[in-house]
């Protein structure tokens, strides 16, 4: 089972956490952190840049950035 939650700010920023495998036995994955950032550019298009960290237990982290725009 996982579980998150985020908060959004103003529809600009975000912030998100959450927990991976919550009730797995031998899961090596756990909490997990992010925020994001939306920006409006010349009114129809929407520039979205997220950060996550992801927690592998035993196997160390990932760290993901994602970039996107939207029309």
């Amino acid at each position: 089972m996982n579980i998150g939650a985020e908060y959004l700010y103003r529809n600009v920023i975000a912030f998100r956490g959450g927990y991976h495998s919550l009730f797995a036995r031998d899961s090596e994955t756990g909490f997990t952190l992010g925020t994001g950032l939306n920006v409006n550019l010349l009114g129809d298009f929407n520039f979205t840049v997220d950060y996550a960290y992801l927690d592998f237990g035993k196997l160390d982290n990932a760290q993901m950035v994602t970039l996107s725009l939207q029309f």
